[in-house]
């Protein structure tokens, strides 16, 4: 099939999913197998997959890749782009978790159809959040929308990028993994031949799972110790993201539409250095270490001032989860 046939990607990116999960996303594809325009790509960062899984996806056939180690979802997501192994004009980057509606599916991809192939593109819903400056192609079935604020920032549930974009990207950022869709949003802003575009939300076929970093079915599965260190790991991505946000700062602050970091960030940093397998003491260095680079940055709707850090201190002392 040549690369030109394809109009939208689906990359499901797996580490260690359950069985019923990669089930439902090849009855999504066996559904469309008609559908010559629609690529269906598992993407596997792990070598160590269960092997009734791997069976299962070779079984049907279906088109994957196995890494050899764990680089993470960034990572693996652009060297599919980077080698043609992703072969679509766009690219919708899922979780193994999530589902899609196959009727919406079709009709979005319908819709790609009518963009100009020599254009480049972010196509979110409504609810999906820049700052500001939309516009969209006429004479499309797409929801024309100015001026319109949204709070926050792109998120990967909400987005659809074309592969140009991403196979421009400078760097590959190995072992990124929980933060990459973040990532993924920050370098397609940085992006100035990017088209925003927003579709209508009542066809959108993308239903997100909200796991807020670890899925529900693994508070069952992994006992308190190694919960500890999983949400020890959330948090040190996270970091390691914040951390290369600060390198770009220049450039992140040259973005007219969103402001980076986000509140969901700060959270999510907080909560897991809480949750996560640390000393009071790291604790401290850690929030003290992050503070220091939202006030750098200076995006959100705090001052982070020095009443704040001290507020910071308090809930790591007292382990107190923000919301």
């Amino acid at each position: 099939m040549k690369n030109k046939d394809i109009i939208l990607t689906l990359i499901i990116t797996i580490y260690n999913p359950q069985y019923y999960e990669i089930k439902n996303w090849l009855n999504f594809k066996n559904k469309l197998k008609e559908y010559n325009d629609i690529q269906f790509l598992f993407l596997i960062d792990n070598p160590e997959i269960n092997e009734n899984i791997l069976n299962l996806i070779k079984k049907e056939k279906a088109e994957y890749k196995m890494y050899e180690k764990n680089h993470g979802k960034f990572y693996i997501v652009k060297d599919a782009c980077d080698k043609n192994i992703a072969r679509g004009l766009f690219i919708k980057i899922c979780d193994p978790d999530d589902l899609i509606i196959t009727e919406h599916l079709l009709n979005f991809a319908n819709w790609l159809k009518k963009l100009k192939s020599y254009r480049d593109y972010l196509i979110l819903t409504s609810h999906g959040i820049i700052k500001t400056g939309y516009h969209a192609e006429e004479n499309i079935n797409m929801k024309k929308i100015q001026l319109k604020t949204f709070g926050g920032a792109p998120i990967n549930c909400n987005t659809v990028f074309s592969r140009a974009i991403i196979k421009r990207f400078k760097n590959k950022y190995d072992k990124l993994s929980k933060s990459s869709d973040s990532l993924i949003s920050v370098n397609t802003l940085l992006d100035p031949k990017t088209i925003y575009i927003v579709a209508d939300q009542s066809k959108w076929f993308y239903i997100y799972n909200w796991r807020k970093g670890i899925s529900s079915y693994n508070l069952f599965d992994y006992n308190k110790k190694k919960l500890k260190l999983k949400y020890k790991n959330l948090f040190l991505d996270n970091y390691r993201y914040l951390n290369i946000l600060k390198n770009m700062q220049k450039e992140i602050n040259n973005i007219k539409y969103v402001n980076f970091p986000t509140k969901y960030d700060f959270i999510t940093v907080n909560n897991s250095l809480i949750k996560g397998k640390f000393s009071w003491f790291a604790r401290i260095c850690y929030i003290t270490k992050i503070y220091k680079i939202f006030q750098k940055i200076n995006i959100s709707e705090n001052d982070w001032n020095l009443f704040i850090l001290f507020k910071c201190y308090f809930f790591q002392t007292f382990k107190i989860k923000r919301k």
